[in-house]
């Protein structure tokens, strides 16, 4: 867990700050009893809201199948 004192966060600093490639990776927010949201590299997360935020990355595209 990370503490942020910031109000809000882009999709590229969550991907900074958890050492992946932004080219590969795609960061998302957990979203309890629903599909979780894609964050934008440019898009800003509020944090001031009332609870805790998750968010975790993933490979966004994949080559298999590929010539």
């Amino acid at each position: 867990m990370l503490e942020w004192g910031a109000c809000a966060v882009s999709g590229r600093v969550l991907k900074t700050l958890a050492q992946v490639d932004p080219k590969t990776y795609g960061v998302w927010l957990e979203v309890r009893g629903a599909e979780d949201r894609p964050i934008g590299d440019t898009e800003l997360v509020r944090l001031d809201g009332k609870g805790l935020e998750r968010f975790f990355t993933g490979i966004s595209q994949t080559t298999e199948g590929g010539a």
